[in-house]
C-alpha cells in the first residue's frame, strides 16, 4: 500500500481556495501521482494579510498561515499569491524579491516541513484568461466540481 502525501496550499485571492487545489489535483492525475493530495487551501483573504508583519492575535503575516497549515500535519506547503507588480517595484528599487522575502519568513516557522512560495505575475493570469476558450477547444482544461468531487475534462475539437 502506498503512503499518501498531502500538500496544503495557502492562497490569497477570491476563488483561489477552490482553483489551486483543483489545478494541483489535475497535475497529480496527469502525471500519475496517485499518492498525492491537496485536501485543503487556506485563504488569507488578501495578499496584504500574507505580506503584513506577523501578528498572531490579528491573524496577519505569512507566519500565521503557515502555522495554521502545520496544524493539519501536511507533508508540504505551497503558498500562491499575486505579485500585483510588486516584483517590478522591488526590482527597480533594488529590494529583495517578494517571493524571496515570503519564503524566508515562512521557513522560520515551517520547521522540517518543505515549503514553496509562488508569486504569480498578473500578466500571466490575463494571458490565461484570454486563452480560456482555446484551452477548452484543445482539451487542455479541466474543471473540478467541489460539490460532487468530480474532475471534468474538456473535449478536444
Amino acid at each position: 500500500m502506498y503512503r499518501t502525501y498531502s500538500l496544503f496550499a495557502i492562497v490569497e485571492g477570491l476563488g483561489d481556495d477552490d482553483a489551486i487545489p483543483a489545478l494541483l489535483r489535475n497535475y497529480y492525475s496527469e502525471n500519475g501521482l496517485w499518492n498525492f493530495s491537496t485536501p485543503v487551501a487556506i485563504n488569507s483573504k488578501g495578499v496584504g494579510r500574507l505580506t503584513a508583519p506577523f501578528d498572531e492575535r490579528r491573524r496577519l503575516g505569512i507566519e500565521y498561515y503557515v502555522q495554521t497549515a502545520l496544524r493539519g500535519k501536511p507533508d508540504g506547503i505551497l503558498v500562491v499569491l499575486d505579485g500585483d507588480k510588486e516584483c517590478i517595484r522591488r526590482t527597480s528599487a533594488n529590494i529583495a524579491g517578494l517571493g524571496t522575502e515570503m519564503l524566508m519568513r515562512a521557513k522560520k516557522v515551517s520547521g522540517r516541513t518543505p515549503i514553496s512560495v509562488v508569486v504569480a505575475d498578473p500578466e500571466v493570469e490575463i494571458w490565461f484568461l484570454a486563452a480560456h476558450s482555446q484551452y477548452l477547444r484543445l482539451g487542455m482544461l479541466a474543471v473540478y466540481s467541489g460539490e460532487t468531487g468530480t474532475l471534468f475534462r474538456s473535449k478536444s475539437a
